[in-house]
Order: C-alpha cells, then sequence, then structure tokens
C-alpha cells in the first residue's frame, strides 16, 4: 500500500556541515560583491558583523522556536555594516545559502530515495531558514523523487511545533494519520506524534528500511 513518507533532511538523508571553514569561504565570495555598496569593507567586518547576526537569530530561535527567513538574517547582517539595500541582501541570501555549509549524503541514502519513490509519495520536513536542500537534492540526482518539500522559515516555526507538520500536511495533502514521519532527532518524532501522525527514529538507511518493515506489520 502506498504512503506518505515524511522525511527530516540534516543528519538523516544528508549531512549539513557549517562550520568556520565553510563560514570563512562564504565571507571571501561575499567580499567582493560589495564593493558596490560600501568600500573599505575587510573580512573581519564581515564576520564581526555575521556573528552578531546570527546570535540574535539564535537567541530568537531559542526562545520558541521561531524560525526567521534568511532574508531577515541577512538583512541585519549587512546592516551591522551600514548597508541597507534590497539588492545586496537578494546577493547575500544567494551567497551564504549556497556556499556557507557542505552538504552530503549520508551512506545507502542516493540508493534508498528512488527505492522508496516507487510506491510512495516521499516529502521532505526541514529546519532551516532557507532553501539549499533543493539545490543539493538536484544536484545529486533525488529532487525529483520528492514530491513535496517544506522548511522552518515557510511555517514560521522549527520542528518540534505542530505548524510545520500541518504545513507539510497541508502541501502533500495528507490526513495526519495516513502520514509517516521519520527523523534522526526523538524530539522531531514526538512533534509529530502530537500532531497525529506516526513516527519513527532512525539514523541509517537500514533504519529507515526496517521502520517502514515494523510499520507494514501493523
Amino acid at each position: 500500500m502506498s504512503k506518505d513518507l515524511f522525511f527530516d533532511y540534516g543528519e538523516l538523508l544528508f549531512a549539513y556541515r557549517f562550520t568556520p571553514e565553510t563560514l570563512m569561504r562564504a565571507h571571501n565570495l561575499m567580499l567582493p560583491q560589495l564593493a558596490q555598496f560600501s568600500s573599505g569593507l575587510r573580512i573581519n567586518d564581515l564576520a564581526n558583523a555575521h556573528n552578531q547576526a546570527i546570535q540574535a537569530y539564535l537567541t530568537s530561535r531559542g526562545q520558541n522556536d521561531e524560525e526567521w527567513r534568511m532574508d531577515r538574517i541577512m538583512g541585519l547582517f549587512l546592516a551591522n555594516m551600514g548597508i541597507v539595500n534590497q539588492q545586496a541582501i537578494r546577493l547575500a541570501v544567494e551567497t551564504y545559502k549556497l556556499h556557507d555549509h557542505d552538504e552530503f549524503p549520508m551512506q545507502g541514502i542516493p540508493q534508498l530515495v528512488p527505492e522508496l519513490a516507487g510506491d510512495n509519495s516521499l516529502h521532505i520536513v526541514s529546519n532551516l531558514p532557507h532553501d539549499s536542500p533543493l539545490n543539493t537534492l538536484r544536484n545529486h540526482g533525488l529532487l525529483q523523487h520528492f514530491r513535496t518539500t517544506t522548511f522552518s522559515y515557510e511555517a514560521g516555526f522549527r520542528k518540534p511545533r505542530p505548524e510545520i507538520y500541518q504545513l507539510a500536511l497541508q502541501r502533500a495533502q495528507c490526513n495526519p494519520d495516513q502520514g509517516l514521519f521519520i527523523s534522526h532527532d526523538q524530539e522531531e518524532v514526538d512533534g509529530a506524534k502530537r500532531v497525529g501522525m506516526r513516527g519513527f527514529l532512525a539514523t541509517t538507511a537500514d533504519e529507515i528500511r526496517g521502520a517502514l518493515h515494523e510499520n507494514s506489520l501493523h
């Protein structure tokens, strides 16, 4: 029987690595683009302004799982350097969402996704302020296997808040009791269960197969 399968993204389907090195890569790409908006900027200026913006974002996020959009984060980042310009914000969003981190598939996932897509409707529900996974999935030839994607910036809240699961279900046109959510994070699984979905904990491709097999027996 075909199922609507909702997957967490980071650390289940793909590893998501945000490090000082990846962030510096984005700073170096952004610096020459900002010359048209402000002269005399240095890498340290970008690093300090970005850190301030991220700290404000994380403080807000920690209060109630509210999610900011990437343009809000980048707008604050640029404003910290005295730049208030929509074109600059768009450039910053595209630069940082693609280059401030690395993404690569977890072992076995490139084989598992098309295997499951043959008999099921696949969906992604991810805590992110931007949609970089769309580019990553496309580059790995996997995007076409997912019928919907839902990111926390679109819902305004992060998992395990109910709003993001409800938005994902709405997009999938799926009743909660017909949706199966799989994540590497127990808190996210519990959040899915609170909105009426079935939820399973898994960290590997084989554990995903096992969770689906267990569900098929009940």
